[in-house]
């Protein structure tokens, strides 16, 4: 596709014709900030950078992108690290953080209707004011929960509120605007995903963008219970803690729960010093497989909620299996001992559904966070634990960090592993890339894993054999010009 510097040009008067000259800009001193995210993928700059404010203004732009053929990348939150945002063939980027309306708060039948631009903290502390919440999210609270669910595989990563994402409102390269679910009829409303015909909602998620423009999303929500716990269990091994998950998620007595290596909940002690230098406690620099007689191998965070009565008896039940699992349930004392400052923010994030930026503005001191994800049956996931660090660990990597979940009631699980680079030293991040596809390769080889997410320049969708073709048979009928987000490489 040809460059579109405009300079005040055809292109530029036509998309200040649709949303206004205050809404567009080519000024490199603009671009170049669209050109990036906290990912190591090459840098790209867009042409143009729009920020819509109206549906039918994103019907006109798509229009107008298909007639000239010209690149669009879609941009929400804007709290991006894995490079999907990033328009790396030039053209338009769609900045869609003014449209950032919570539409409809539909506490009978528990459904939220929000615009892309909506981020985790407007929207919680509005269901909050109506005693509902949505899903527990797992990203700060200036992100989007659109963007995020719509990265999640057709459902979410907490344990009982899946296929968080009911209908859509999506803009076609073309201009066409649908609707999926129930909202398709003109008078029904976006309460039912599943109905009598096939269910389109699931083709847009983990699309990327591909396929068009998301410009509303109903999402499940649900009441703010009586009473709500979070436990904490304590394992010497990793196959414990996923044996444990396993359980208390097939059972149904959690809603949510996270296994945190020790070099994880650790990094919540890091601080800043009067002189703005972090302060790293150093068990971030040993072996993570090397034992600690005063530290946990992994915690376990366990979030509950119901009727008081209920959590009383879950919470018994839950020291019981874990003590069947070899683990033990820390009291407050143990608790504010040993994970202080993590108690802290967990407490945020399951009590309040809050994640503080600040948590993760300290971890990311330590260098750029490059993660490897997979996601496989439970027993296969407690030999890839041990293969990865390995790997990683003769790599020299520090600190190796890792977190794992149960997905669809504990029946796969999620493996997320990753140290913190020095991104100026372009040598070990090379390292790390090719590190990272020689553990997938043989991952995939040996324990059949599932990629988590599509990753720029590592797609394994060729694999896929006939499902890759009607993919791809997909994506040219909706975007025969290649318009919406070309340099992802899905397709």
């Amino acid at each position: 596709m040809e460059s579109y510097n405009s300079n005040g040009g055809e292109l530029y008067r036509a998309l200040c014709s649709i949303v206004g000259s205050s809404n567009v800009s080519d000024s490199v001193a603009v671009t170049i900030t669209y050109g990036f995210d906290a990912s190591p993928t090459p840098p790209s700059q867009p042409d143009f950078v729009v920020l819509p404010r109206e549906v039918i203004q994103i019907k006109h732009i798509l229009e107008l992108a298909n007639r000239h053929q010209l690149p669009v990348t879609t941009l929400s939150g804007g709290v991006n690290v894995a490079g999907n945002a990033i328009p790396t063939q030039g053209g338009i980027v769609l900045d869609l953080k003014w449209m950032n309306k919570i539409l409809e708060v539909n506490t009978d039948a528990a459904y939220v209707l929000i615009e892309p631009g909506v981020t985790y903290d407007e929207l919680t502390a509005e269901l909050a004011r109506k005693g509902f919440r949505c899903q527990i999210p797992t990203s700060p609270g200036g992100t989007s929960p659109l963007a995020q669910q719509l990265l999640n595989p057709s459902g979410s990563l907490v344990n009982r509120h899946q296929d968080s994402i009911i209908g859509l409102e999506v803009v076609l390269p073309n201009g066409e605007i649908i609707r999926t679910g129930s909202a398709a009829f003109s008078s029904s409303g976006f309460f039912l995903r599943y109905g009598p015909y096939p269910d389109l909602t699931g083709l847009f998620c983990c699309s990327y963008g591909t396929l068009g423009v998301i410009t509303k999303a109903s999402i499940r929500i649900y009441p703010v219970n009586e009473d709500i716990k979070l436990l904490i269990a304590a394992f010497d091994s990793f196959s414990s803690s996923v044996n444990f998950v396993k359980e208390v998620c097939r059972r149904n007595i959690a809603e949510h729960a996270i296994i945190w290596n020790k070099h994880l909940y650790k990094t919540y002690e890091i601080k800043s010093s009067a002189d703005n230098r972090l302060e790293i406690p150093t068990v971030l620099y040993e072996d993570p497989r090397k034992s600690d007689p005063d530290l946990p191998y992994n915690i376990v965070t366990i979030h509950m909620s119901g009727f008081k009565e209920d959590m009383e008896t879950h919470e018994r039940v839950v020291g019981k299996v874990t003590a069947e699992c070899r683990g033990k349930l820390l009291s407050k004392n143990e608790r504010e001992r040993l994970l202080l400052p993590a108690i802290k923010s967990w407490e945020k994030f399951y009590l309040k559904y809050h994640i503080p930026t600040m948590d993760q503005v300290k971890k990311y001191g330590l260098g750029r966070y490059v993660p490897w994800i997979v996601i496989g049956e439970p027993k296969d996931i407690v030999e890839i634990e041990k293969e990865s660090i390995e790997s990683m660990n003769e790599l020299g990597l520090r600190p190796i960090c890792y977190y794992s979940m149960p997905f669809d009631y504990g029946r796969a699980i999620f493996f997320r592993i990753f140290s913190y680079i020095d991104p100026r030293e372009r040598e070990t991040m090379g390292k790390v890339r090719e590190l990272y596809m020689n553990m997938f390769d043989s991952a995939m080889r040996k324990y059949g894993v599932n990629p988590y997410r599509h990753r720029w320049g590592q797609s394994k969708l060729y694999q896929t054999g006939g499902y890759q073709l009607l993919l791809r048979s997909i994506k040219n009928l909706v975007d025969p010009n290649n318009i919406m987000n070309p340099g992802i490489g899905i397709f």
